[in-house]
């Protein structure tokens, strides 16, 4: 599943060293998104997997159409092999720049399920886990007792081990994230299993009859 959101961004935290978490509103929910090591250079890693693909598969076309290279590589199924292995290499790094290495978590208020994504430098995302506010059992904030390790927030699908990570970064701002995600939840429970009451139809009106004048009425009439 690709889901493209327009969303105006709003920065929650960025204080020192601790990782900036980002909630984006968007028209169906929100989206959140904590910056790593990884995503503060995905953007640069994405454009040289994207320049290296192409030029893998430019190299594996190409080395047929010189002499040059045919000579040195040699034999015709020495040079099939090496087209194929720098073919598949360029395919890889093309997917890794499609694809992305962000991470991010869309909270959608409309369908009342939380997804799990990977999103790339164009704000293209791939869903890659869609679990419904049905299934989450609770959402909590794992606080670290070591100074300079970020604290995380989780929610726990069901009553087991399964947990997905929603944010990372600094205590007072997961803490805050929290309440609002809970809410969302609570109220969107609230929502699902408030009763629906069946509606009576309405009778239509009975049409009333014309009054017969009596024959003293027609008498003076006349």
């Amino acid at each position: 599943m690709t889901v493209k959101a327009r969303f105006s961004g709003r920065g929650v935290t960025s204080f020192g060293a601790m990782p900036l978490v980002n909630v984006c509103e968007t028209s169906w929910g929100y989206v959140v998104r904590s910056d790593t090591a990884i995503t503060d250079r995905a953007v640069l890693i994405e454009r040289v997997a994207g320049i290296a693909g192409a030029t893998f598969l430019v190299i594996a076309a190409g080395q047929w159409f010189f002499p040059p290279v045919q000579a040195a590589v040699g034999e015709p199924a020495r040079q099939m092999l090496a087209s194929i292995g720098m073919a598949l290499s360029g395919l890889v790094f093309l997917w890794i720049a499609a694809r992305g290495l962000g991470q991010e978590v869309q909270v959608d208020l409309e369908r009342l399920c939380l997804r799990s994504a990977v999103c790339n430098r164009h704000g293209r995302s791939r869903v890659h886990r869609a679990v419904g506010f049905d299934e989450i059992g609770s959402a909590f904030v794992k606080r670290s007792k070591t100074a300079g390790v970020v604290a995380k927030l989780y929610v726990r699908v069901g009553e087991g081990n399964d947990l997905i990570e929603v944010a990372r970064g600094r205590e007072a701002t997961l803490t805050a994230l929290h309440y609002r995600l809970s809410r969302d939840l609570h109220a969107a429970v609230l929502l699902q299993d408030r009763p629906v009451h069946p509606v009576r139809p309405v009778r239509p009106a009975r049409p009333v009859r014309p009054v017969r004048a009596g024959l003293k009425e027609v008498a003076q009439a006349v």
